[in-house]
């Protein structure tokens, strides 16, 4: 996952970006609107923290920009100002989360964990079904009328490509 962190105090970034990384998660900070910006708008992030003021610049402003771009980063607003004003202007613009500074760093991974969770696809697992046996291609189980059946490897790959190729003649090679 990559991430970016927008905000103009040096060891708030720092912060953020020590939590990202102990995720192992790539992180990119940018300590500028401009810069935060065009990081953002340029690359492909999943995850962007963003701080709704940067200087006497406004982070709303990334926001709204990336959202009018289409953007589909998942954008978490830093603000030391938690007002319900600012969380539902900040929420308005197209943010997906908010989070008041200080914000500890359990609270930063956590956060980050299931945000990645919901974010990466889960895989359906590939079930073959027929005459009452039942295998799970991924795990290498066979069942058969709910019962575990023992299979050497090579029994087992061969009983895959049997119960894919249904209703086939399989060439012996």
């Amino acid at each position: 996952m990559r991430v970016l962190v927008v905000e103009d105090e040096k060891m708030q970034a720092e912060h953020v970006a020590s939590a990202v990384e102990a995720c192992g998660f790539e992180c990119d900070v940018g300590m500028t609107r401009r810069g935060g910006c065009a990081k953002l708008l340029k690359g492909s992030y999943d995850i962007a923290f963003i701080d709704i003021r940067l200087g006497r610049a406004d982070g709303k402003d990334i926001i709204h920009s990336a959202r009018q771009r289409g953007v589909r980063t998942y954008l978490i607003v830093l603000s030391s100002y938690a007002g319900p004003g600012e969380k539902h202007a900040a929420f308005e613009m197209g943010a997906d989360d908010f989070l008041t500074k200080p914000v500890a760093r359990d609270e930063l991974v956590m956060r980050l964990r299931a945000i990645a969770r919901r974010l990466s696809p889960v895989a359906e697992p590939e079930i073959l079904k027929g005459a009452g046996v039942v295998v799970n291609v991924d795990t290498q189980e066979v069942r058969r009328n709910g019962r575990v059946i023992k299979f050497s490897p090579r029994e087992k790959k061969l009983l895959v490509l049997l119960m894919r190729n249904a209703n086939r003649t399989v060439p012996t090679d």
